[in-house]
Protein backbone atom coordinates (compact mmCIF):
# COMPACT_ATOMS: atom_id res chain seq x y z
CA UNK A 1 0.00 0.00 0.00
CA UNK A 2 1.08 3.60 -1.31
CA UNK A 3 1.92 6.34 1.28
CA UNK A 4 0.32 9.45 -0.12
CA UNK A 5 1.24 12.80 1.62
CA UNK A 6 -0.60 16.16 0.02
CA UNK A 7 1.27 19.35 0.14
CA UNK A 8 -0.59 22.51 0.26
CA UNK A 9 0.54 25.52 -1.28
CA UNK A 10 -0.64 29.41 -0.95
CA UNK A 11 1.02 31.20 -3.01
CA UNK A 12 -0.62 34.66 -3.11
CA UNK A 13 1.17 38.83 -2.42
CA UNK A 14 -0.24 38.96 0.91
CA UNK A 15 0.79 35.24 1.56
CA UNK A 16 3.37 32.67 0.64
CA UNK A 17 3.36 29.45 2.94
CA UNK A 18 3.32 25.65 2.63
CA UNK A 19 2.15 22.49 5.07
CA UNK A 20 2.73 18.99 4.66
CA UNK A 21 -0.32 16.84 5.46
CA UNK A 22 -1.12 12.91 5.32
CA UNK A 23 -5.06 12.92 5.19
CA UNK A 24 -7.15 14.77 2.64
CA UNK A 25 -11.16 15.15 2.08
CA UNK A 26 -12.51 17.17 -0.69
CA UNK A 27 -16.60 17.84 -0.71
CA UNK A 28 -17.00 19.46 -3.72
CA UNK A 29 -20.00 21.45 -4.05
CA UNK A 30 -23.43 21.25 -2.16
CA UNK A 31 -26.82 21.55 -3.51
CA UNK A 32 -29.57 23.53 -1.37
CA UNK A 33 -32.88 22.05 -1.68
CA UNK A 34 -36.40 23.38 -0.73
CA UNK A 35 -39.35 21.07 -0.52
CA UNK A 36 -42.41 21.35 -2.84
CA UNK A 37 -45.57 19.94 -2.69
CA UNK A 38 -48.54 20.13 -5.02
CA UNK A 39 -51.68 18.12 -4.73
CA UNK A 40 -52.34 15.56 -8.18
CA UNK A 41 -55.98 15.36 -9.37
CA UNK A 42 -56.20 11.61 -7.28
CA UNK A 43 -55.57 14.09 -3.95
CA UNK A 44 -52.15 12.89 -3.18
CA UNK A 45 -49.20 15.34 -2.04
CA UNK A 46 -45.97 14.15 -3.23
CA UNK A 47 -43.11 15.80 -1.54
CA UNK A 48 -40.32 16.69 -4.14
CA UNK A 49 -37.10 17.86 -3.53
CA UNK A 50 -35.96 20.59 -5.81
CA UNK A 51 -32.29 22.38 -6.38
CA UNK A 52 -32.27 25.83 -5.37
CA UNK A 53 -28.62 27.07 -4.33
CA UNK A 54 -24.61 26.19 -5.42
CA UNK A 55 -22.60 26.13 -1.99
CA UNK A 56 -19.12 26.10 -1.83
CA UNK A 57 -17.03 23.26 -1.08
CA UNK A 58 -15.12 22.26 1.94
CA UNK A 59 -11.31 20.86 2.14
CA UNK A 60 -10.69 19.20 4.98
CA UNK A 61 -6.87 18.58 5.81
CA UNK A 62 -5.52 16.87 8.59
CA UNK A 63 -2.33 15.96 10.81
CA UNK A 64 -0.07 17.96 8.76
CA UNK A 65 3.23 19.94 9.46
CA UNK A 66 3.56 23.94 8.84
CA UNK A 67 7.31 25.57 8.60
CA UNK A 68 5.90 29.00 9.93
CA UNK A 69 2.19 30.33 11.76
CA UNK A 70 1.25 31.22 8.66
CA UNK A 71 -1.88 29.23 8.28
CA UNK A 72 -2.74 30.48 11.34
CA UNK A 73 -2.10 34.35 10.72
CA UNK A 74 -4.61 33.61 7.53
CA UNK A 75 -7.29 32.41 10.06
CA UNK A 76 -6.65 35.30 11.90
CA UNK A 77 -7.42 38.00 9.41
CA UNK A 78 -10.29 36.10 8.63
CA UNK A 79 -11.48 36.18 12.33
CA UNK A 80 -10.78 39.91 12.12
CA UNK A 81 -13.07 40.43 9.69
CA UNK A 82 -10.87 40.85 6.21
CA UNK A 83 -12.66 37.65 4.26
CA UNK A 84 -12.86 39.66 1.14
CA UNK A 85 -9.07 40.42 0.65
CA UNK A 86 -8.08 37.10 2.16
CA UNK A 87 -10.14 34.32 -0.23
CA UNK A 88 -7.30 33.20 -2.53
CA UNK A 89 -6.01 30.60 -4.68
CA UNK A 90 -4.71 27.30 -2.95
CA UNK A 91 -2.98 24.07 -4.65
CA UNK A 92 -3.18 20.54 -3.50
CA UNK A 93 -0.51 18.14 -4.67
CA UNK A 94 -1.03 14.59 -3.95
CA UNK A 95 3.00 12.88 -4.09
CA UNK A 96 3.90 9.20 -3.18
CA UNK A 97 6.96 7.93 -1.00
CA UNK A 98 9.66 8.91 -3.87
CA UNK A 99 8.01 12.76 -3.80
CA UNK A 100 6.88 12.08 -7.37
CA UNK A 101 3.25 14.01 -7.65
CA UNK A 102 0.85 11.73 -8.57
CA UNK A 103 -2.52 14.43 -8.78
CA UNK A 104 -3.11 18.11 -8.03
CA UNK A 105 -6.09 20.32 -7.76
CA UNK A 106 -6.39 23.74 -8.11
CA UNK A 107 -9.01 26.19 -5.29
CA UNK A 108 -10.32 29.41 -6.29
CA UNK A 109 -11.51 31.89 -3.59
CA UNK A 110 -10.02 29.26 -0.65
CA UNK A 111 -9.96 30.97 3.28
CA UNK A 112 -9.82 28.83 6.13
CA UNK A 113 -12.39 27.99 8.29
CA UNK A 114 -11.00 26.01 10.47
CA UNK A 115 -7.05 25.58 12.14
CA UNK A 116 -6.33 23.55 15.17
CA UNK A 117 -3.65 22.03 16.90
CA UNK A 118 -3.62 18.55 19.00
CA UNK A 119 -1.34 20.92 21.77
CA UNK A 120 0.18 24.23 22.28
CA UNK A 121 3.57 22.19 21.41
CA UNK A 122 6.01 23.27 18.79
CA UNK A 123 8.04 20.54 17.54
CA UNK A 124 11.95 21.40 15.88
CA UNK A 125 11.00 21.01 12.56
CA UNK A 126 7.40 23.32 12.59
CA UNK A 127 3.84 23.44 13.81
CA UNK A 128 1.95 20.63 13.81
CA UNK A 129 -1.62 21.56 12.61
CA UNK A 130 -4.53 18.86 13.77
CA UNK A 131 -6.75 19.34 11.51
CA UNK A 132 -7.61 22.54 8.60
CA UNK A 133 -10.58 23.53 7.01
CA UNK A 134 -11.04 25.59 3.72
CA UNK A 135 -13.79 26.86 2.15
CA UNK A 136 -13.67 27.32 -1.30
CA UNK A 137 -15.64 28.99 -4.62
CA UNK A 138 -13.74 26.13 -7.16
CA UNK A 139 -11.86 23.39 -7.58
CA UNK A 140 -9.94 22.62 -10.85
CA UNK A 141 -8.71 18.87 -11.32
CA UNK A 142 -5.39 19.05 -13.00
CA UNK A 143 -4.19 15.88 -14.55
Amino acid sequence: MSNYQFIVEVNQHTIQTTGYFHVCYVMPYRLGRIHYQQQTKWGNVPIQQIPVQIMAGKLSLKHGLALETTFWDWRESIIRGFVAQTRMPLAVMMIDENYDTIANWNFMGAWPSKVSSPAFNQNREGFIIHEMSVEFEQMIRNF
